[in-house]
């Protein structure tokens, strides 16, 4: 037993021995290993450029041989680009041996390989070289030593790769923009127009409004919201847009003008771009009204531009037509702008002005201004604001009155390559709102619900400040204050927000603007101080979004006290008077108010409507209208009130009442067609019973029974009283 334990213990020692021997050895060996191979890996390699098209993939292949005495086992290639390279490796890298063309697992001296991959260049990859590194790693043995030892390398040059094709970012065209350019007053109609992507890349979240209802209100949408969502539109797609539009029934003739913007995003780039273009629609009124409101029509049509895209520096003509399509001659008409030292436009001219000495009814006249642009004008669109005025004769002809018009052109696509920022913003926008589904009154509580959209791709919007306003307070928050506060809306996200508001009590029917104003910050590109450079960093910015909401007024009118002749009793088929009192208790003036009953039982007796005029508010009278009954008893009419509101609409109210009609007095043959006299009626007396003489006899008879019977009891009762007496006493 104690032999064993010796003969393990000695194996344990032996083998500990061997182990500190081999270790000591083989690290000599590799070390010397290491020093004899870390210069003898080269490599030949027949490297050419490649050329790739932007966005496209190309396949790689290079010649290469291994030079030294040796060979690599199991190498493995890398291909590295540069951070800021628009070049990918989308590719496992394959070693194939030139000879069998099979994939090769180790590399000899002096054989022929090819290395494999795949290269892909981005859709936004600018033209011009990218070079990649080549390089990696194996276990190389010399033949010479014999000793296999990790071992790295690289190519002795770099691969060279050419993009061509760079690709433009998207870019939304407007076109085929249809509408009625000359309307009337209250007609609908319908807007359309074409938007389609020419650019390479896919436009993101594409959205169209329809604007510039802030500056008037005489045409309106004929819908909820004026802005559209398309999603998003590839390269070389369109899709049709149609907004409906109405124009007030009280707009003013003249020419209006309505912008169409387009916002979207980039697909790769999410840059945000925006693309707007203007149309001009001119409302006639007709002639008559025309001239009842005592001036002439002067329209501006035809309005053209040259060059279409001004550049910064250069000049612009702006070419329109001055049209005079009422019946009276104006003259004098004078054309000043006044806000174009804002707008970085200014006339070539030194008379600024332009003056028409003339211009009859029915006839045209083409005017022409041109404008020099500053070095720093804003790009887009650039409003120019004119003051007109002129003499037109009055209704009479008697002589010349004054009038002043106010007109707005617009000059678009201007550009400005100086302008070298090109900032991504985020954008607040109106998706979507709800009023209820009550019609907005006048004086009434509704809830404004509404849903805010930021539509930037990858930029948040934060510390959003939302302010509610209105023109007269037309709308007011019922409570609180009018603006909230919003921490943020993300990227792409939406938010519903409601707030309760209150329509002024005195508002008439129309179609008014409410003004959203939303204050906010976001991370991203800002000008620097001179407006040259870029820099990063937390900038502001304040939209504001415009939405019209059309809002009845509360007429109130009162009928009351309906009754016919109060001076006597009314017959069937003679004209009496119906007597009623109509009151005005809203806020604003009725007008063209007619009365007329509407009936079986009764009919006019001279015309049908008794025409009121015009009540203002908290005004009313008593009214009359003649009207002959047609039956007798018992005879229900309806009272009908006609009126317009403030809008021009006709409203009709009924009131009923009912009337007992007599019948009309019957006719004596004997009289000939004429009325009887009428005498009063005396009453006949009663005849007697009985005759008077035996009235008299009964009345002599009753009164001697009476004595009789009267007699025989006093002595009946004076007997009791003796006999009662005599019982005392005894």
């Amino acid at each position: 037993m104690n032999g064993n334990k010796r003969k393990k213990k000695l194996l344990s020692y032996i083998a500990l021995l061997v182990m500190v021997f081999v270790n000591i050895f083989g690290n000599t060996l590799v070390g010397k290993a290491s020093e004899s191979t870390s210069q003898s890996v080269n490599f030949k390699v027949s490297m050419s450029k490649v050329e790739i098209k932007a966005g496209a993939t190309q396949h790689v292949s290079i010649p290469f041989q291994m030079s030294g005495t040796g060979v690599m086992e199991y190498p493995d290639f890398s291909v590295d680009a540069d951070s800021s390279s628009p070049i990918d490796i989308i590719s496992d890298i394959q070693i194939i041996e030139d000879s069998s063309k099979k994939e090769a697992t180790n590399l000899y001296q002096g054989a022929k390989y090819l290395l494999e991959f795949d290269v892909q260049a981005d859709e936004l990859a600018a033209n011009g070289s990218y070079k990649l590194t080549i390089s990696g790693t194996g276990n190389y043995q010399d033949q010479d030593t014999g000793y296999m030892v990790p071992t790295s390398f690289s190519f002795p040059k770099k691969l060279s790769v050419k993009v061509t094709g760079q690709k433009s970012a998207s870019k939304i065209k407007l076109s085929n923009i249809e509408y009625n350019e000359e309307v009337e007053q209250g007609e609908e109609f319908d807007i359309s127009l074409k938007i389609s992507n020419s650019g390479d890349l896919t436009a993101k979240e594409v959205n169209v409004s329809l604007g510039d209802f802030s500056s008037q209100t005489d045409i309106v949408p004929n819908y909820s919201t004026s802005d559209m969502s398309l999603g998003d539109l590839s390269t070389g797609s369109a899709k049709e847009v149609t907004f409906p539009v109405k124009v007030t029934k009280k707009a003013a003739a003249g020419t209006k003008s309505l912008k169409v913007t387009v916002n979207w995003y980039d697909e790769k780039k999410n840059e945000g771009y925006t693309e707007t273009a203007n149309i001009f629609i001119n409302v006639v009124v007709p002639e008559d009204d025309v001239q009842n409101n005592g001036k002439p029509n002067i329209v501006i049509t035809n309005v053209t531009q040259s060059p279409e895209k001004p550049t910064a520096a250069g000049k612009v003509t702006v070419v329109f037509t001055v049209e005079n399509k009422g019946k009276t001659k104006v003259k004098q008409l004078k054309f000043t702008p006044s806000n174009v030292v804002a707008s970085g436009l200014s006339p070539v001219s030194s008379k600024p002005y332009i003056y028409i000495d003339e211009l009859k009814a029915g006839k045209k006249k083409t005017v022409k201004l041109q404008y020099d642009l500053s070095e720093d004008v804003t790009e887009g669109l650039h409003e120019l604001t004119y003051t007109f005025t002129y003499k037109y004769l009055n209704k009479d002809g008697s002589d010349y009155e004054d009038a002043t018009e106010n007109v707005s052109l617009f000059v678009r696509d201007v550009t400005n390559p100086k302008v070298t920022v090109n900032t991504s913003v985020p954008k607040l926008i109106i998706s979507n709102f709800n009023t209820g589904d009550a019609k907005l009154k006048a004086g009434e509580v509704f809830t404004f619900t509404f849903d805010v959209k930021n539509t930037h791709a990858s930029i948040a919007a934060k510390n959003i400040k939302v302010s509610i306003s209105s023109e007269n307070n037309i709308f007011s928050q019922t409570e609180g204050s009018n603006s909230f506060y919003i921490e943020e809306i993300p990227a792409g996200a939406t938010i519903t927000q409601s707030i309760e508001l209150k329509v002024k009590g005195d508002a008439a029917s129309n179609a008014y603007p409410l003004k959203i104003t939303f204050d906010y910050e976001y991370e991203g590109k800002t000008e620097s101080a001179d407006g040259k450079a870029e820099e990063v960093g937390t900038a502001s910015k304040t939209v504001d979004e415009i939405l019209n909401l059309q809002v009845s007024e509360n007429a109130r009118p009162v009928v009351q006290d309906i009754y016919l002749s109060s001076y006597d009793e009314p017959r069937v088929n003679e004209a009496t008077t119906l007597t009623f009192n109509f009151y005005n208790m809203g806020k604003s003036t009725l007008s063209n108010v007619t009365a007329t009953v509407v009936s079986d039982y009764y009919q006019a007796s001279d015309t049908s409507t008794k025409f009121i005029g015009n009540v203002e508010a908290g005004q009313g009278n008593t009214y009359e209208i003649d009207v002959i009954p047609l039956m007798e008893g018992d005879c229900p009419g309806k009272l009908k009130i006609t009126y317009e509101d403030s809008n021009g609409d006709t409203i009709e109210l009924f009131a009923d009442f009912t009337q007992f009609i007599n019948p009309q007095p019957t006719m004596d043959p004997g009289t000939e067609g004429e009325l009887p006299v009428e005498t009063p009626v005396v009453p006949e007396a009663k005849k007697a019973i009985l005759p008077t003489w035996a009235f008299v006899i009964i009345q002599v008879v009753v009164f001697f029974v009476a004595i009789f019977v009267a007699r025989k009891i006093v002595i009946s009762l004076y007997k009791r009283k003796l006999r009662r007496q005599e019982e005392e006493s005894l």
